[in-house]
């Protein structure tokens, strides 16, 4: 018995001591996250290793990455890819169109609360001055002589072409039958029977 214990007792003495080490040395690299201080006076090893040297950590991992792990020319060649280009393309038009398919509702919706009384003054301010503009440039001299171009031109590019290109077969009688109905109707309309028939409108002899 005191021979197993004699044997025993090393190993488990170097167990244990490790163990403590080990969790000792861990906690040392990790913790605390924060520097302890007694009287304004930082203590020593606060905060670890770790967070004491995290932003040189960061740096050299970023180092590494970007000169070994992943370079700028396997970004580049990546990147240039037809199948990278493709797969880019297809994700931004499922989102767009994802997009364009929601229902956002009335432009209201979408404006945080907090804005809606200068959205609305703004769109009531832009209304009156549009209203404004637009009648002043419909009852303006510009307006009248552009609707009078207008026809005129229409009307003597009408009257340039030829008849059948202007007014095809199948319309040219409904037209026909037009007119020969509203001459009918003018002349047998009583305004024009007592027209005709007033002194004043007979033709001198």
């Amino acid at each position: 018995m005191n021979t197993l214990l004699e044997l025993s007792t090393p190993p488990l003495l170097g167990a244990f001591i490790g163990y403590m080490t080990n969790y000792v040395a861990i906690k040392m690299l990790f913790r605390p996250l924060h520097p302890w201080k007694i009287f304004c006076l930082r203590v020593p090893m606060t905060p670890g290793v770790i967070p004491l040297k995290r932003h040189q950590l960061a740096e050299n991992i970023g180092e590494m990455v970007g000169e070994h792990l992943l370079t700028s020319q396997d970004v580049s060649r990546a990147i240039s890819g037809s199948r990278f280009q493709k797969d880019l393309e297809e994700l931004i038009n499922s989102r767009i169109a994802a997009m364009l398919r929601k229902d956002l509702g009335p432009i209201t919706t979408v404006i945080p609360a907090r804005f809606h009384t200068y959205f609305q003054t703004t769109v009531k301010i832009l209304r009156l001055r549009f209203i404004t503009h637009m009648h002043a440039y419909l009852e303006s001299e510009d307006f009248a002589r552009t609707i009078d171009r207008a026809v005129a031109g229409h009307a003597a590019a009408l009257l340039a072409q030829p008849l059948d290109r202007s007014f095809p077969a199948e319309n040219r009688e409904h037209l026909y039958g037009f007119l020969e109905k509203s001459a009918t109707d003018l002349l047998a309309s009583p305004a024009v029977k007592e027209w005709a028939a007033a002194p004043s409108a007979r033709w001198p002899p």
